[in-house]
């Protein structure tokens, strides 16, 4: 027995350890220090703070159906002392949980006397839902600290009241610290209501003198009063004629089931239905009967708590599609949910002699870890592109560039909502405008940097995005490496042959294909992102360098190669044409087969040539031309890649010299059609073959490409 103790000791060390270590690890790689989703709501705030107008009111003023006072207490203090970067509020996530694990070890201790082996077992466990990756977003998102206040208070205040009430008395200190907790439950979340009527319950089970049951009921009625003063039901959040018992049970269903990572399988109503049964015997059965533990109760009531949460939460996002509540953050509650009743099963199970529930109890433990375990890499990787998003809305704030599709990636609002927020950051230096990158646009390179010699031999630049609605106004996305840091370049600048700054771009952006150009590139982060806006008035193709910074030095390395506006990809496809006439040459795996290109059809109707034909491993090029561009000239051609888009390579090549004119890599990874544009100079014209290459090898790498037509008059 004491080496099975031991080797359970042992598996929940390793397996809390793993799942702590991989999502802080998780945080760390998907965090960005933009604002994020209703955190920009937190800007404005700061905004009327410094400007001395924020009335005290204004902290417990309704967001949504919640009154969040502790959460904008948070953010006031992270825009103060740590410049808005959302740090603080992760860091308090992170302190929560861990209070969370010593809470629930601490009611587990006072319920059954166990052995240090067990013990450290039930930390185990307890550390591996308290911060399983299926919860991420609560993490890496700082507005969402809310979801661990609300149920480390509630929590906490349960186990406050229960150590005030021993030996039948009431201890005043520790019934003020219940109190003071379960307000701060309530100023939380919505439904950290719930905490008054769960200890007021708790207070009758223990049988509590009146003067606390008086203490706790008169607190909870004030406390409601300014809660509910002016209270109004949210087209957000819960809305009663929206509710329905159907609606109701399937939103339930689902989120007892909420613990796989997404998508949503078709096990997850199978599995929320167990869950509820199971929960629910639990808490209405089983967990109550002779019981007379006091901390066994006093984790029973726990439970109710965040079965009550549960509930509420099913009541207020049931909508139309119950199975909308299938989030990551609404995981938080029915991780603790099982925290406690797994290990207060066990705890009951040794209390009644019985081995057999002993077994069952530690059994289940045993594959309520695993499953943690397990679940942990895939809901970790289904969070990762966050951060691709959150720098694509930054570098377009900080460029000024209004990309519509890149801002609406950090707030699904309107872009200037996001914009206005974006020029208080400006102002006050705050996120990611604190660096200041933005002063040296349109300055000199070599008198704002340092040039190292040589040029970087990992590194490459693939691709030029016209942005929807901004005339001469550019995204720019590469990828660069450092072997000595073994990481990639933190930040990119980029520049026009003359050296004048034209925009800068932000590392850290998955580009996993590049370990595959390039064998020294040992992480998949090695992508940045970057945007230019070309100066007014400026007309035909501007060629783009780039130069790499790591963090904290001001010595610039220049990147190999270079980018122009002569071929960028377009996003629109309205401004196509006639069709161009062209002789058309392939190589290797590519086929004239229309028909077979999986998507929709092209945006003009030509033929269409994939590089797929026979599967996904073929290789080879399809050459079209000699196509005469005239002086300004332009022709686009569409192009519809697969999920592997690092394998479109476009080029155009003097037909005569054989000289590289242009080169793009790497289109939108939206799906559908990209145009790929190819201009000609404004004083000279051009003959052109423009070559498709196919280097991929591998599902997802394959694309395909229509014969190219006129942009803007016809030939």
């Amino acid at each position: 027995m004491r080496f099975l103790r031991l080797l359970l000791a042992l598996g929940g060390l390793l397996g809390g350890g793993y799942v702590l270590g991989s999502t802080l690890l998780a945080v760390g790689d998907v965090f960005h220090e933009l604002p994020f989703m209703d955190a920009w709501d937190q800007v404005f705030g700061y905004e009327v703070y410094c400007r001395g107008d924020l009335p005290i009111s204004a902290l417990w003023a309704q967001h949504n159906e919640h009154r969040i006072l502790l959460q904008r207490l948070i953010f006031l203090v992270d825009f103060a002392l740590c410049q808005g970067r959302g740090v603080f509020p992760i860091a308090c996530s992170i302190a929560l949980q861990l209070a969370q694990v010593c809470l629930l070890v601490w009611i587990v201790r006072q319920a059954a006397v166990l052995r240090r082996t067990e013990l450290v077992f039930v930390a185990g466990i307890a550390t591996a839902a308290t911060f399983s990756a299926g919860q991420l977003e609560n993490f890496y998102w700082p507005f969402q600290t809310q979801f661990f206040l609300i149920f480390a208070n509630g929590l906490a205040a349960i186990a406050a009241l229960h150590a005030a009430l021993r030996d039948g008395s009431v201890r005043l200190g520790w019934l003020a610290l219940s109190l003071l907790l379960a307000a701060c439950a309530t100023f939380s979340m919505a439904n950290g209501v719930l905490a008054w009527p769960t200890l007021f319950l708790l207070a009758l089970h223990r049988r509590a003198p009146k003067r606390a049951l008086v203490a706790i009921a008169g607190l909870a009625v004030l406390t409601g009063i300014v809660f509910f003063a002016g209270y109004r039901l949210s087209e957000h959040g819960l809305s009663i004629d929206k509710v329905s018992p159907v609606r109701f049970l399937e939103a339930l269903v689902h989120l007892y089931g909420n613990l796989l990572p997404p998508p949503a399988p078709a096990a997850t109503p199978v599995l929320g239905a167990v869950s509820l049964l199971v929960a629910s015997g639990f808490l209405l059965g089983f967990g109550w009967i002779r019981c007379r533990n006091p901390a066994v109760s006093a984790g029973m009531f726990a439970v109710l708590f965040l079965a009550g949460a549960l509930t509420l939460i099913a009541i207020g996002r049931c909508g139309p599609d119950g199975r909308r509540i299938v989030a990551s953050r609404y995981s938080t509650p029915l991780l603790l949910l099982w925290a406690y009743i797994l290990p207060l099963a066990w705890v009951r199970a040794r209390q009644a002699g019985s081995r057999v529930g002993a077994g069952l109890a530690v059994g289940a433990l045993l594959a309520w870890g695993w499953l943690l375990v397990a679940i942990q890499p895939h809901a970790v990787a289904h969070h990762r592109p966050v951060h691709d998003r959150q720098v694509r809305a930054a570098m377009a704030l900080v460029n000024d560039v209004r990309d519509e599709v890149a801002i609406r990636g950090s707030h699904d609002v309107g872009p200037d909502y996001l914009i206005a927020r974006s020029r208080t950051l400006r102002a006050f230096r705050l996120s990611t405008f604190r660096y200041g990158w933005q002063d040296l646009i349109g300055t000199d390179l070599a008198r704002a940097f340092a040039m190292a010699p040589g040029v970087l031999p990992h590194a490459a630049i693939e691709s030029v995005h016209a942005v929807r609605g901004e005339p001469n106004a550019f995204r720019i996305e590469g990828w660069s490496w450092d072997p000595e840091r073994r990481c990639g370049f933190d930040w990119i600048v980029l520049a026009d042959r003359s050296g004048t700054i034209l925009g800068i771009g932000e590392g850290g952006v998955l580009a996993p294909h590049a370990m595959q150009q390039d064998a020294a590139v040992t992480g998949d982060r090695a992508g940045w992102v970057g945007y230019v806006r070309l100066p007014p008035g400026t007309q035909g193709p501007v060629t783009i360098v780039a130069g790499a910074l790591p963090a904290g030095l001001r010595t610039l390395r220049a990147i190999g190669g270079s980018c122009s506006t002569a071929a960028i990809w377009l996003e629109d496809d309205s401004s196509l044409g006639d069709p161009v006439t062209t002789e058309v040459a392939s190589e290797g795996a590519w086929r004239r087969d229309g028909a077979a290109i999986p998507g929709p059809p092209p945006p003009r109707a030509t033929p269409v040539y994939r590089s797929h034909a026979g599967g996904e491993a073929g290789r080879g090029e399809l050459v079209l031309g000699p196509i005469v561009l005239p002086q300004g000239g332009s022709i686009g051609i569409p192009v519809l890649p697969g999920p592997v888009t690092a394998t479109v390579e476009i080029r155009a090549v003097d037909a005569d010299s054989g000289a590289e004119y242009a080169r793009l890599r790497g289109p939108s990874r939206t799906p559908g059609w990209s145009t790929c544009r190819i201009q000609a100079p404004a004083d000279r014209e051009l003959r052109l073959r423009i070559v498709a290459g196919h280097d991929g090898i591998g599902a997802g790498a394959w694309f395909a490409v229509a014969l190219p037509s006129w942009i803007g008059s016809t030939k």
